[in-house]
């Protein structure tokens, strides 16, 4: 078992800016800086008496047998790029998880990019 803790990003301009595909078109600059609060995620391989080699947890619940249909994009690459067989990922946990609302953490958290940090 893979047990990774990442500390929350806060993003206070440029959020989306330092995508490729913007920046390349635009420019960006980005200022974030990191807080004394963690995301945690954990890996392990999946039992075959499960009945499916992949079991991803986000906001949504997918099982799936190949990597290619799994829709978390971060998840999804991470696998691919690692040649990761089979595993299972526990649903996120950390301390602001259950501390902040919906609203906060559109505006401020970038939580898709703390998957594919941890996942790396």
């Amino acid at each position: 078992m893979i047990i990774t803790r990442t500390p929350y990003r806060v993003s206070f301009m440029g959020g989306g800016s330092d995508y490729e595909a913007y920046y390349k078109r635009f420019g960006g600059q980005v200022l974030t800086s990191t807080i004394d609060y963690y995301c945690y995620i954990s890996l392990r391989h999946m039992p075959p008496f499960l009945g499916s080699k992949y079991r991803v947890f986000w906001s949504k619940a997918e099982t799936v047998d190949k990597i290619e249909d799994i829709e978390h994009a971060g998840v999804r690459g991470c696998l691919q790029y690692l040649k990761i067989d089979e595993g299972v990922i526990s649903p996120p946990s950390g301390s602001l998880l259950s501390m902040v609302n919906a609203k906060a953490k559109a505006m401020a958290f970038e939580r898709r990019g703390i998957f594919t940090d941890q996942m790396l």
